[in-house]
């Protein structure tokens, strides 16, 4: 659920909440109220593409984490992490090594309730802000790896074209995700074409495309 709100209270609060749309004034005024790393966007930032897809994907992804929380086992927990490697290295290496160690460390008689919320806590505090392009090409490198011996020469070339152009702004993030699956196609691998990366949110590809439309 999110709230876009023009008059934010106490009691609007306690409802459950996964991500605030306000204005700057009653972001200040109630900061304290937030849930920590709540994904907020103020109606001044509403025209900055980068932002809205931080906010989404953040939104999106903790939802799908909070899903999981009433049927919650060390499978799902594994398999939830396993799906969202790249999407967590895009954002941030160290805490995709944290998490990695932490979802590693579970053993049967690990308390999940406890463990969700350290592991929740931890991937709100990574999708935070906007990640830099070059660990989101640090990210988009490693997945490149899968091709090495599949793909043909012309195709590594033009993949890793797009993924430079990215680099250098003149390209939004899609182009090379959207090679990646087309490759996906002629050369499967299961372990990636789970990877939430490609599609963070509902139409991820149509609003990262946005800004490069005019």
């Amino acid at each position: 659920m999110v709230e876009f709100v023009t008059n934010l209270t106490h009691e609007r609060m306690q409802n459950k909440v996964n991500g605030i749309i306000c204005s700057r004034q009653q972001l200040v005024k109630l900061q304290g109220l937030f849930p920590a790393n709540i994904p907020i966007l103020t109606d001044d930032k509403l025209q900055d593409i980068a932002l809205w897809d931080c906010f989404l994907t953040k939104l999106y992804t903790i939802e799908r984490l909070d899903g999981l929380y009433n049927d919650l086992t060390h499978h799902n927990m594994i398999q939830f992490h396993s799906c969202h490697k790249y999407l967590i290295m895009a954002y941030s290496p160290i805490g995709y090594q944290y998490t990695g160690r932490l979802v590693a460390s579970i053993k049967s008689s690990t308390d999940l309730v406890c463990f969700f919320n350290q592991y929740k806590a931890c991937l709100m505090e990574i999708l935070a802000a906007v990640p830099a392009k070059n660990i989101e090409v640090n990210a988009l490198s490693h997945m490149q790896g899968y091709f090495k011996h599949k793909a043909t020469k012309d195709e590594k070339k033009r993949l890793l074209w797009l993924i430079n152009d990215y680099l250098a702004g003149n390209l939004p993030l899609n182009r090379p995700l959207e090679m990646m699956k087309q490759l996906l196609v002629q050369y499967p691998d299961s372990y990636l074409m789970e990877q939430v990366i490609f599609e963070p949110y509902p139409n991820s590809c149509s609003i990262r495309e946005f800004p490069y439309c005019w």
